[in-house]
Parts: C-alpha cells; sequence; structure tokens
C-alpha cells in the first residue's frame, strides 16, 4: 500500500510537472523572437514574431527613440528599425499604421505592432497570443529575449509573483491629466534591459496550449527611483563639468556606470503588461496588406 502511495505521488509530480518546457518547445520560441536595433544601435529591444507572415510585436518604449514628431506636418518622422531573426537575418521594419493619432494609446499601454517594409513570401514561425485571465497567480511563465543587446537569445524562467492593476497618468497639452487602468503582473523572473518587447510565455499541458499572456515591460531594482534621480543628476553634472577628477578619474563618471547597472538590472522581480489591449491591434495587422 506504502509503494503505491509513493508510486501515486510520484506521478502527480510528473503531472503537475507536465508543463514542460522541452527542447522542441524552447526552440519554437526562440525562433519565434527577434532582437530589435533602432538607430543603428541607439536602443536594443526584443519582439517576437506573432504571425506568419513577419509581423512583430513589441513594446512602444523600445521604438520611441526613433521616433520624432514634426510640428509643421504633425507626424512622426521615423528613423531606422531593424529586427534580427534568430538565425541571422536583417530586416528593415516600420511602424503599422498612423502613429500621430496612436501615440498617446500606445505610449500608455506601451505596446507596438511592426511590419516589414518589403514584404515576403517567406513565412515564419510565430507565437499563440492567448489571454491575460488564463494566467494566475503562482502560475509558471518563461521569457526569451536580448538582455544588455546581446547577440544570442537568452531564455529565463519564473513564476507570476502578483497580477496587478496599475494607474497610468497622462498630462496633456492643454494641462489635463487622465488616468489609465492598465493590466500588469509582477513576476519572479530575471530580466534585465533589452528584454523589453518579449514574450511572457505560458507553458500549457502540451504543444497546442502555449500561449503568450503578457509582454516582458519594466524590471524592479531595490533602488527603484532614487537610481533614476541620482542618474539624472550625474548627467547634468557631467554636461556642466562641475567636477573634479582625483587622480586623473572622474568619480561621477565612475559613479554613473554603478547607476547605469543598477538601474538596467533586475532583483528577480520584473513586470509585464498584458496582452489583452492588442487584441483590436493585432485585428488590424491581420488587415495589413504586405
Amino acid at each position: 500500500m506504502k509503494q503505491l502511495f509513493i508510486l501515486l505521488m510520484a506521478l502527480t509530480a510528473l503531472k503537475s510537472n507536465g508543463q514542460l518546457l522541452t527542447a522542441t518547445r524552447a526552440k519554437h520560441l526562440e525562433e519565434c523572437t527577434v532582437r530589435i536595433s533602432v538607430n543603428g544601435g541607439q536602443s536594443i529591444g526584443t519582439g517576437f514574431f506573432i504571425d506568419p507572415r513577419g509581423i512583430v510585436l513589441t513594446c512602444f518604449h523600445v521604438i520611441t527613440p526613433c521616433l520624432k514628431y514634426n510640428a509643421k506636418t504633425k507626424l512622426f518622422e521615423i528613423g531606422s528599425i531593424q529586427i534580427e531573426t534568430h538565425d541571422g537575418e536583417k530586416i528593415e521594419y516600420s511602424p503599422l499604421g498612423e502613429l500621430s493619432n496612436a501615440a498617446d494609446t500606445l505610449s500608455i499601454y506601451d505596446v507596438c505592432i511592426l511590419v516589414p517594409k518589403i514584404s515576403t513570401s517567406k513565412s515564419t514561425p510565430f507565437l499563440k497570443i492567448g489571454n491575460f485571465s488564463n494566467v494566475a497567480d503562482g502560475d509558471e511563465v518563461v521569457t526569451c529575449g536580448y538582455p544588455f543587446g546581446s547577440r544570442n537569445s537568452f531564455m529565463t524562467r519564473g513564476m507570476i509573483g502578483s497580477k496587478t492593476v496599475d494607474t497610468i497618468f497622462q498630462k496633456h497639452t492643454d494641462g489635463s491629466v487622465s488616468k489609465t487602468l492598465r493590466n500588469e503582473a509582477l513576476i519572479d523572473i530575471t530580466m534585465n534591459k533589452g528584454n523589453s518587447g518579449g514574450a511572457i510565455y505560458k507553458i500549457g499541458d502540451n504543444e497546442s496550449q502555449d500561449e503568450v499572456v503578457g509582454i516582458a515591460d519594466f524590471i524592479i531594482t531595490p533602488v527603484g527611483n532614487d537610481i533614476v534621480a541620482l542618474g539624472d543628476s550625474l548627467k547634468a553634472s557631467n554636461q556642466s563639468g562641475s567636477y573634479a577628477t582625483i587622480m586623473g578619474i572622474n568619480p561621477n563618471k565612475a559613479m554613473d556606470m554603478i547607476v547605469t547597472t543598477l538601474a538596467n538590472s533586475s532583483d528577480g522581480v520584473s513586470g509585464c503588461i498584458s496582452i489583452e489591449y492588442l487584441q483590436h491591434l493585432i485585428a488590424i495587422a491581420n488587415k495589413a496588406k504586405h
């Protein structure tokens, strides 16, 4: 009887761990994940294919360094956005649709759909878009991305620590302030600068149930806003030249390196945004002709 009980417990454990990131599933996630380079490397982020035609999803903040608003035309001038696939192919991309009327909303939800500038008949692997409501606190998830602009993708595994709702405040040109509620989740997973835009991927009981439930969006450090404020102060100080060197060493620059390291590395707690807002954007993408 005791042996039977142990056997049942072992089978239960195997079933509970049945959502395994097998080699096949890991390879698929890697092949669907792309490295995004903005303005020749001014910003490096992550994205992933959501359609066999090569449509890519990423965070809006990943591409903002290449957006310049023209007050005369009231349009955005878009710089270079290049994605690099897992096998090394480099392709020029552009944001889907007109940004002038959508930038505020895209910024609030921090999402962006990119499409190749030149259409191709080549089919790309892609990730299934799921639903944020399909994941709960304690569920295991994985992500794949390009931390610190690495040339190689890096995969990490963790769990949903806490689903939450954040209030995003936005100040408008007329001085008014609006607020928007945004579904998010804190995740016990390692992410760093460069992971933004990667898929937060829930592994199902079988491959057909694997799905994207969120987008890697932010990291949490022990020093948080204080390190950002210190970084801004150091930049201002260096630009004004208000520093004294010690034995030929600029202490501000040395401290700036420390600040950069702390600000760009998570302390085991990272965050994602819900995938739900993207449903209508995906519908638009599906109608796009390339």
